[in-house]
């Protein structure tokens, strides 16, 4: 637990850091870009990867977590259900998307096989008290073939999510393929370096709280529809 908070330490540092620079390097192209720059740069990306990596090696070797488990679902296979990564802040947009989300949890589809599929949603309310919330995450990212990231101010300064959800988030969609799906909910100028690798859902100069409830109900339609969607696939 020590070794785990002192690795987060320097990952979120090294995620900071590297946020600064990329933001220096923003006002250049691959081509003006100063030399020293630009090795400071893939310097500390190499940094973050390898931070991230021993967080995952960690999280395994608490878990009890073999490559056998790593390799079953690597290929996104045994893969069913959707992770929902969320500010509490931001709770009330959770719920709209689940509403859109119900009838699928109720009854279902049909898959292309022939094979009949029910959604399966998780988030940190899945969390009983008394359970590893690690060993929780973890699991359910292991099933999980989306994660739903309900973007806003309070989701990049919840330490939650910081030290607990993205480590091993951003593991399985490096290493397993787990489709990330960043939503805008709420203005904000911050772009974590991680984040930039994902496309968002929506405009990121057009915020959910920002749109008509018309909109609104549109964008969380549209959403569920590429959640089934990928789901199928």
């Amino acid at each position: 637990m020590i070794e785990q908070e002192s690795v987060l330490k320097q990952l979120q540092y090294a995620r900071r850091t590297l946020a600064l620079l990329e933001e220096q390097a923003a006002g250049f192209t691959s081509l003006t870009i100063p030399a020293y720059l630009a090795i400071e740069l893939e310097d500390k990306r190499r940094e973050v990867a390898s931070l991230q990596g021993k967080i995952k090696q960690i999280n395994e070797a608490a878990n009890g977590q073999t490559s056998a488990v790593t390799s079953r679902n690597s290929d996104g296979s045994n893969r069913t259900k959707v992770f929902m990564s969320y500010s509490h802040e931001d709770k009330i947009w959770l719920d709209r998307l689940l509403v859109h989300l119900k009838p699928y949890e109720q009854f279902g589809w049909t898959n292309k096989d022939g094979s009949k599929q029910k959604l399966e949603i998780w988030d940190d309310t899945a969390i009983q008290p008394g359970q590893n919330w690690r060993n929780e995450i973890i699991n359910a990212l292991n099933t999980a073939k989306v994660a739903v990231l309900f973007i806003s101010p309070d989701f990049f300064t919840s330490q939650f999510i910081e030290s607990k959800e993205l480590p091993s988030l951003l593991a399985s969609s490096n290493e397993h393929g787990l489709i990330v799906l960043p939503i805008i909910i709420k203005p904000t100028t911050f772009r974590s370096s991680w984040i930039a690798q994902y496309k968002f859902f929506n405009n990121p100069s057009y915020s959910l709280s920002e749109m008509p409830k018309s909109r609104q109900e549109e964008t969380f339609a549209n959403l569920s529809e590429a959640i089934i969607s990928t789901l199928r696939s």
